[in-house]
Order: structure tokens, then sequence, then C-alpha cells
């Protein structure tokens, strides 16, 4: 906020800005807005020793069920690149096979199906382990609460996973728990 202040009272003659400080800034006077992609990421951190997570099948239904573009349009003003890979779509390196990040909520449950995971009786996917437990399609989401962004991001994660069959309990913690947990490996799944 401090560099829209800035730029305002013609003390600056740029200021980057984030999507959520543009999305409350009313410009005084005539201001032109400039987009461009920036190589800030937001990513889904996996512990695969989680007895569910260790499961390739359910790590694929995940990757499928999530809506990135909701997500970039209704939190992210529809301002970001989904992507499936830890760089832009945009560059010379990003496979055309990965191009395609609409949500597949079919391939999920397809996915979940043929790996031998079926629905609870509280509609949570399951499968029966070699060791004869029952392991539940239920995990943690960790996000940083300082981060408004994410804590929303992490929301609209919970809302795709569960229509596939797999409950998700978003667990905000302050930037310095958040860190610890992630340092220490107590996390299921982080962003």
């Amino acid at each position: 906020e401090t560099q829209t202040y800035a730029l305002e009272a013609h003390q600056a003659d740029a200021a980057c800005v984030t999507a959520a400080e543009l999305a409350n800034y009313n410009p005084k006077g005539a201001v032109k807005t400039i987009y461009y992609n920036n190589r800030r990421l937001t990513f889904i951190g996996i512990n695969a020793s989680n007895a569910a997570l260790s499961n390739d099948a359910l790590r694929r239904a995940v990757s499928y069920a999530i809506d990135r573009n909701d997500i970039i349009n209704s939190v992210l003003f529809g301002i970001g690149e989904p992507t499936l890979l830890p760089f832009s779509t945009q560059g010379f390196m990003y496979p055309q096979k990965y191009k395609d990040v609409s949500k597949h909520a079919s391939e999920a449950e397809s996915a979940l199906k043929d790996a031998g995971w079926t629905a609870d009786t509280d509609s949570v996917m399951y499968y029966v382990g070699a060791d004869k437990k029952k392991v539940r399609a239920e995990v943690s989401l960790l996000v940083n609460s300082e981060n408004e962004a994410r804590v929303q991001i992490a929301e609209k994660i919970a809302e795709s996973l569960k229509q596939t069959g797999i409950k998700v309990n978003v667990v905000s913690a302050n930037f310095e728990t958040y860190k610890s947990r992630i340092e220490s490996q107590k996390y299921d799944m982080y962003i």
C-alpha cells in the first residue's frame, strides 16, 4: 500500500503491487496499469510419509481435482497462470502435454477407483492397505494464517477435493508455527 500512496503523491513514477493491493486501489488521477507475470509460485508441498499421501493415485487425484482456474479468478482477481510445473507455461521448456490444467474431477475419481479406493459411508474415499488397515483420504493442509490469499486458496482446495471424496482439514498457523511445522515435517500438505 505504501507504493500506491507514493504513486498518488507523485513521489514515485511506478509501483509494483500485488493483485490484492490493486483490487483495493482506487486511483486518483491518471494511472496506467500494466499486468505482467512475476516469478511468484503458490504450490502444494506433500509429505509422502503420510499413509494416504504415500499412495500415488491419491496424489494424482489431488492434482486432477483442484480447480486452479477458480482459484485464480476468485482469489487472485483473475491475475495468474495455472501450471502443473514450477515454471511458466510460456517458457520453451514447458511440455505441451501439461498445458491443460483444467479441473478433471472424473479423472481424479477414476485414478482412485482404479487403485482400489472406495467411498466410505461419509463419502470419504479409503482403501485397505497391505497391513489390512483402512487408509482414509483425509489429510490436513497447513497454511500461513498471516497470508489471507493463501488461506482462501487452501479453502478452495479443500472444496475441490471434497467433491472427489478427499477430506481436507485446513490448519491455519501463524508464520513461526507454520515454518516450524514445515521444517520438522509435521504436516500432511502445505501451501
